[in-house]
């Protein structure tokens, strides 16, 4: 392609067979009818949203629009993007739950796209500003934000997939344990398998008030302890054989 570089798709199809009377709307999909998951721009809500779409041989079967849009650079002020209509998963195997980009820090997205039936999480993200040349513009957000994925997966129980457009891709178990699949800066086609626990966690089914309720069971069983042992203690002074 003289105008878009896909050094890895051009690599993939040298190395396969190539079916040259096979059109449909997404040639990339036509001869293994394949889907793939991909970031684009789209009209979710009505408006210019940061998106993720569902591919299919038969064309785009599903958008996800970005939520959480970044100020001053996607959304007001500042920003021409829309925000999209709310979290779902989509209807790619196992139910993936999409979240763009900074979407991984927000407990709640996740949360809800897991309650809808969510099946594993699927973070797709453009961290290139954070971490590329020149060297002052680095920040440590390159190395903090796909650290924000193993909260996601440790709080829902899915397992989740990052995959990051300068490479720092990466497998997050439901127990929260990260595995680098591809380095940063590079270019690369890795497997992955993402596996979620079978059933919903304390903080799928209570949300933010799972930390409220933990410290209030922990404060009853700490009085209750102190009460036991005051007890005991006063029938030791007063004489008696403790039973």
């Amino acid at each position: 392609n003289p105008i878009i570089r896909t050094p890895n798709v051009d690599r993939l199809a040298g190395e396969g067979i190539r079916f040259e009377r096979a059109f449909v709307s997404t040639p990339i999909c036509a001869a293994s009818r394949a889907s793939i998951l991909t970031g684009t721009y789209g009209a979710v809500t009505g408006g210019r949203t940061n998106a993720v779409a569902l591919v299919t041989p038969e064309g785009v079967r599903e958008l996800y629009g970005k939520v959480a849009l970044v100020p001053y650079v996607e959304g007001a002020p500042g920003g021409d993007l829309t925000p999209g209509g709310g979290t779902a998963p989509l209807a790619a195997p196992g139910r993936p739950v999409p979240l763009i980009c900074i979407e991984s820090a927000w407990s709640g997205l996740a949360r809800a796209g897991a309650r809808k039936g969510g099946g594993w999480l699927l973070n797709v993200t453009n961290d290139a500003w954070l971490g590329e040349a020149p060297r002052w513009t680095r920040t440590p957000a390159f190395r903090q934000h796909p650290r924000h994925l193993v909260l996601r997966s440790v709080e829902t129980g899915l397992g989740a997939l990052r995959v990051g457009n300068n490479g720092l891709t990466g497998v997050v178990s439901a127990a929260g344990e990260w595995t680098q699949l591809l380095p940063p800066h590079s270019e690369d086609v890795a497997l992955a398998t993402v596996a979620s626990l079978p059933g919903p966690t304390p903080y799928r089914r209570a949300g933010d008030l799972t930390g409220p309720l933990a410290a209030v069971a922990l404060a009853a069983v700490g009085l209750g302890a102190l009460t036991r042992r005051a007890a005991g203690s006063g029938l030791r002074a007063g004489g008696a054989e403790p039973r």
